[in-house]
């Protein structure tokens, strides 16, 4: 059959999708032989540039293929673009990809889950609003890069691979949203990646907690001011070195509260 698009490889049985631990991330892991599967696995072997071998042990039916690179995309100068009432999944890249320069998008109540890369990803100079999602089953729940400038309100990250929510754009702000650490991935890893650009991440009213787990999650904000106002952090250890923190209202880490001035 023909090979995917960025050779990612996604398989979804009844459903329920199928990555084989594999993520875009150098750390990836490399297909098992065809003669080591186990029901429910799978594996694709490259023929030549244009085709390969896709090997499934088990019941052939009720699957499908995932071809298709993502689910939103924009490119270019975009204007008050507004998204409602969307999911994307199965994507071999990202469910919602802005890159551009964007200003004045809004995404109403969409969901972002089960794709190869991201649920949903900012880039370039793109300012976007997020207001009710879920972002969930991706290598990262989402990911704002260089200099994007981000809102989300009443939104939910959980069960993702490598990083719940990945914010290392300009400004980012959470608002009345949840984190769940459900798996091995960080929690909340935030800052600076230019050391000669200013980052500021706002939490407001944010829970971050773990799940079906009882080692600590883990969150970092590497550098800018990180500003946390009524927030409940529990059973995840944050490390903010680096980050200049202010709190504002009652906040409570691990059952203490922490009070703003």
């Amino acid at each position: 059959m023909k090979r995917t698009p960025l050779d990612r490889h996604l398989l979804i049985r009844a459903g329920v999708m199928e990555r084989m631990g594999r993520t875009q991330s150098a750390n990836s892991p490399d297909f098992p032989p065809h003669s080591e599967l186990k029901p429910g696995q799978f594996c694709f072997e490259n023929i030549d540039d244009k085709t390969g071998w896709l090997y499934v042990c088990g019941s052939l039916n009720n699957l499908e293929w995932s071809t298709r690179v993502n689910g939103v995309a924009t490119g270019g100068e975009c204007r008050a673009l507004v998204v409602r009432n969307l999911n994307t999944r199965n994507f071999l890249n990202d469910g919602f990809n802005v890159h551009g320069d964007c200003r004045e998008l809004k995404f109403e109540n969409v969901n972002g889950y089960n794709c190869f890369d991201e649920g949903f990803s900012a880039h370039e100079s793109a300012e976007c609003e997020i207001d009710g999602g879920k972002f969930y089953g991706n290598e990262n729940g989402i990911a704002d890069v260089n200099t994007t400038i981000t809102v989300y309100r009443n939104c939910q990250f959980y069960d993702n691979v490598n990083t719940d929510v990945l914010l290392v754009g300009k400004s980012h702000r959470l608002i009345d949203c949840q984190i769940v650490n459900m798996t091995s991935a960080v929690a909340l890893n935030a800052g600076l990646r230019d050391k000669q650009q200013n980052f500021a991440l706002e939490l407001e009213r944010v829970s971050l907690k773990t799940d079906q787990k009882t080692a600590p999650g883990h969150a970092r904000v590497n550098g800018g001011t990180l500003l946390l106002k009524d927030c409940v952090i529990e059973n995840v250890r944050l490390n903010t070195l680096g980050a200049d923190v202010s709190y504002q209202g009652q906040n409570q880490i691990d059952g203490k509260t922490v009070a703003g001035p």
